[in-house]
């Protein structure tokens, strides 16, 4: 029997709800499981919102930190597949990346989102999961 990432993090986060789940390298910032569990339950539902389904592709276009792995793991809980998208690449970059794999929806770090629709020339259905 297979199990998958996210039922492991729900696992963890109904165990150990208030030990780190993630953090980033110097500690800055982290989050315990059950608030990681939360956060990507989050982005779950506004994907559902947003149409985003199983077999869907979502764009991940943000550095790495606690807030990218909870966007992966709602991506993951909803069904769809994430496409990590690198945010120090220059933006045409990013949309080309976005564009090529046909995504159903952006997942973004905000401040990114205003770039990469400028430099994609579209409209994208989006979500800026976090400040």
């Amino acid at each position: 029997m297979s199990v998958r990432l996210h039922d492991l993090l729900a696992r963890s986060a109904d165990r150990w709800p208030n030990r780190y789940g993630v953090a980033t390298a110097d500690g800055s910032e982290r989050l315990t499981y059950q608030e990681l569990d939360r956060h990507a339950g989050s982005i779950r539902d506004a994907l559902a919102r947003h149409g985003v389904g199983p077999g869907d592709r979502v764009a991940v276009y943000a550095p790495k930190s606690p807030a990218s792995v909870s966007a992966i793991l709602g991506i993951l809980q909803s069904g769809a597949a994430y496409v990590p998208v690198d945010a120090s690449a220059p933006p045409s970059r990013a949309a080309y990346v976005i564009e090529d794999c046909g995504v159903a929806a952006v997942v973004a770090a905000s401040g990114l989102l205003p770039v990469l629709r400028e430099a994609s020339g579209s409209e994208l259905s989006s979500l800026e999961a976090w400040a």
